[in-house]
């Protein structure tokens, strides 16, 4: 005991040093273990229960100038009613989007998959994709997302 009071003691810059690199580790496994490939780790419901919500986006190979199409799947999430998306392409709070490219507004949706056409978004451009769910008797599951820019927006066909 003796030995680490007088290290703590003769060394602060060292503790505190260590002690950032152990946070800055954690951070890093934290953050890797969701990584950016669009499947979520565990989620937390406001009734407490957790559940593995893998949420993803699906588009064709090029868009059709006018009617673009994404298609946002997802499983092993809450049974929902109603379904919120939300489409950015900045990262600076990845759950909330203060001025989102693409908003849907309250959709009724019972099915495990979305399809829309995002007219707003450009060819090119690296997207960012949240997703809400409501259930039938109100709980809601915070948001969801596909990962850290987890699509690019595919060009017109030409």
């Amino acid at each position: 005991m003796l030995k680490i009071q007088h290290f703590l003691k003769r060394k602060p810059i060292a503790v505190i040093v260590i002690l950032i690199l152990l946070i800055l580790a954690v951070i890093f496994f934290v953050f890797r273990q969701k990584g950016n490939s669009g499947e979520l780790g565990q989620m937390s419901t406001s009734s407490g229960s957790y559940e593995k919500c893998s949420v993803k986006v699906e588009q064709p190979a090029c868009q059709k100038e006018g009617s673009p199409s994404l298609t946002l799947k997802w499983s092993d999430c809450l049974e929902q009613k109603i379904i919120l998306i939300q489409i950015d392409d900045t990262v600076e709070n990845k759950s909330d989007f203060p001025h989102p490219e693409y908003d849907s507004g309250e959709i009724q949706n019972d099915k495990q998959e979305y399809t829309f056409s995002p007219t707003s978004l450009k060819p090119g451009t690296a997207y960012h994709a949240s997703i809400t769910f409501t259930a039938e008797n109100g709980e809601m599951s915070g948001w969801r997302d596909t990962g850290l820019y987890s699509f690019v927006f595919n060009d017109f066909c030409k």
